[in-house]
């Protein structure tokens, strides 16, 4: 299993993304979050996941942009929580949540556990001609 999920994350881990309109183009990112020691003072740092151990923290931002003249409306953004992970409480604010593939999608907040998450999802009311922004969520690998 560990072996595999190295595999996926060395191929960049493809994250399920839509938008509701072509004219948001999203792009996906995924890091090893680790907190250092420097000088005395911890700070955090974002790596490349060359190989994800147990109890490491991975970040996953979806990047958004409207490239169109006019607003775009209702952006759905979805993206899927790879096997052998387990989300965080740390997501960016209105994220819903699956625990059954995909088909249904609640609060994150009106849940108890992270484990069997499948998917996150945001819903953008509007993204304005130009804007862009980030949603993220983080995962510790079981």
């Amino acid at each position: 299993m560990m072996r595999m999920f190295a595999a996926a994350l060395a191929l960049g881990l493809p994250t399920l993304a839509s938008a509701a309109a072509p004219a948001v183009s999203l792009s996906n990112d995924v890091f090893t979050e680790r907190t250092v020691t420097r000088a005395g003072r911890s700070e955090t740092v974002l790596t490349p996941p060359a190989l994800a151990m147990p109890g490491d923290t991975l970040l996953f931002a979806t990047r958004y942009r409207n490239a169109r003249a006019a607003t775009v409306r209702n952006v759905v953004v979805t993206n899927a929580v790879p096997a052998g992970l387990t989300l965080s409480d740390h997501a960016t604010p209105g994220a819903l949540v699956s625990l059954d593939g995909g088909r249904r999608f609640v609060p994150l907040a009106s849940i108890s556990g992270r484990e069997g998450i499948t998917h996150v999802r945001w819903t953008l009311p509007a993204v304005a001609p130009g804007s862009e922004g980030m949603l993220q969520f983080r995962a510790v690998v079981r």
